[in-house]
This record gives structure tokens, sequence and C-alpha cells, in this order.
């Protein structure tokens, strides 16, 4: 057995004579473990690591195979951290380009499919630890989004999907999932493959569900939309540096800001409509 305490004592570094598939078996293993120090402490960051360093470049295509599988587990921690590996082992494709198509675009419609219907929304449990299902399917979006193989049909694909998910959302979430899925979003929408009656769409769309009836409160999913949407324009201005993703600077919205605005005036309008005319 191997001793998992030590290994990231060492930051995972592997020791002489043995090789990162010898070790899979038992990653994946506390991967989908109820304790959250050997799935967040040991398995996730192990297999991060050794997939950013290309240890696993031959298992890549089997690590995508489980990640799907693991979406459709019947434990919420074991799908919420199947998308962490869903999303390693992309982010590493996205060098090695070693995926078949149709294993690549099997995996974002498994990815789509799970993200639009899970209902377990916790961010943390004080016994599961972080479960995160919202921030960790955005971090597969920016994973697929951020690919060599998106194309404009994907990119769209993405924020239709991104869009359904904020609309699902039925409680309070304020653990970075606002951040998180904004950042998927900003990674997609900076994507010059989409047009701009593409970025404008969606964004109106945003805007449209950030703006609930008038005269009932405002739902969850509304209240996120604005949380998305405030995060959104912070990334227009500071642009993506040291977030794990390809730095794309602030003047990659310059094009779109516009429309982002406009979709939070809606949204600001509605708060404070009652004590002014809000300026164009």
């Amino acid at each position: 057995m191997t001793d998992w305490t030590s290994l990231a004592a060492h930051d995972f570094q592997l020791p002489d004579g043995h090789a990162a598939p010898e070790l899979l078996p038992e990653a994946l293993a506390l991967l989908v473990s109820p304790d959250p120090a050997e799935r967040d402490g040991l398995a996730y960051p192990a297999l991060a690591t050794w997939l950013a360093a290309g240890h696993l470049d031959a298992e890549l295509a089997n690590l995508v195979a489980e990640a799907q599988a693991l979406l459709q587990a019947p434990e919420i921690h074991s799908r919420s951290f199947g998308a962490l590996l869903l999303a390693a082992a992309l982010s590493r494709d996205a060098v090695t380009r070693s995926l078949a198509q149709p294993r690549w675009r099997a995996a974002l419609d498994a990815w789509a499919q799970w993200y639009t219907t899970e209902t377990d929304l916790r961010s943390h449990d004080e016994a599961a630890g972080w479960l995160h299902a919202v921030a960790h399917g955005a971090d597969v979006a920016a994973t697929f989004a951020e690919h060599p193989a998106a194309t404009r049909p994907v990119l769209l694909s993405i924020l239709d999907t991104l869009l359904e998910r904020i609309q699902q959302v039925d409680t309070p979430l304020l653990q970075t999932e606002d951040d998180r899925l904004a950042l998927a979003a900003f990674v997609t929408l900076c994507r010059p493959e989409l047009r701009d009656a593409d970025r404008e769409g969606w964004l109106a769309r945003l805007g449209h569900l950030m703006t609930p009836d008038a005269n009932g409160p405002r739902p969850p999913s509304a209240a996120f939309a604005v949380q998305v949407g405030r995060a959104l324009l912070m990334f227009t201005h500071f642009g993506l540096q040291g977030q794990g993703t390809p730095d794309t600077p602030a003047s990659a919205a310059d094009s779109w800001r516009g429309a982002l605005l406009r979709a939070l005036h809606g949204a600001f309008a509605y708060a404070y409509g009652e004590l002014g005319t809000v300026a164009d």
C-alpha cells in the first residue's frame, strides 16, 4: 500500500522505481472516498500534479472515461470530484491533443448533461468537506472553452450550459461559485471564434435572468445571475492573470463590456428603480 501521506509531504513526487500509472487504482479509489482528507487532500492533488507533469499521458483516454462515469455516480462527492478529474485531464489534452474527437465530444456532452441536472448544490458539508458541484462544473467549462478543439458551435453550447446552470440554481451560493462560473464565461466569451452578436445575445439572456418578475421576490437564480454578472464585469476590467488559465487581457472584452453593463443596468434598475431614474 502506498504511503500517501508521505507522497503529499513531498508534493506528490513519484518514489524511485514507481510510475504514476501504477498508483492510479489507489488514487481513483481515494478520489471517491467520503473522507475529504483522502479525496481533496491526497487523491485530487496527486492526479492533477501527475497529469500536468505528463506522467499520465498514456492514460488520458481512460481517465476521461473514468471521469465521465463518475459524473453519474450516486454520491455527490464522487460526481463533483469526477468533474475536477475531467477538467485536469482535458487541460492536459489541450497540450497533447491525444484524445480522439468523438471521445472529447462525448465528454463535453456528459459534462453538460450532469451540470444542468445536478440538484445537490451544497458548497461545503461539515462531514463530507467540499462538494462544490457548481464551482467544479464551471472549472470544466473553462477547460473546454480554452481547449484548441473548441469550435464556435462548441463555445455556444458551453455558454448555453452555463446559462441553464444559472437558471436552475435554487439556493444561495456563497463560496466562490459566482467567480468560478464568471471565469468560465469570460474565457468562453473571449474566444475569437465567437461573433459579437453571439456575445451580445448571451449577455442579454443573462440580463433577463437577473431581472425577475417585479411583483415577486428575487429568486436564488436571479440573485446568482447578478453575482455572476458582477464577477464577470471584474474580469472585463482586470483580465485573467495567474488564474490557472492562459492569461487573457481585459482588452479582450472591449467589444462586449457595454452589453454586460446594459444587462447589469437592468438588474440595478430593478433594485432601486423607485429611488429615481437610472441614467443611461
